[in-house]
């Protein structure tokens, strides 16, 4: 289970990205996750929210 901190959403380009930063439980260190490529902002959200429910 990972503790989320900070989940962003951003467009590069003509795609979309979302970066979460976050603490490993085992470790405790901080690490970011980023992702991109998405074509649309709706996509980009639905794969978030999926990786949100996955962790928790």
């Amino acid at each position: 289970m990972r503790r989320w901190i900070v989940a962003s959403f951003r467009k590069r380009g003509s795609s979309w990205e979302y970066r979460i930063k976050y603490t490993d439980p085992v470790t405790g260190k901080k690490r970011e996750k980023t992702k991109a490529g998405f074509k649309t902002k709706k996509k980009h959200r639905l794969k978030l929210q999926r990786l949100r429910n996955n962790s928790i």
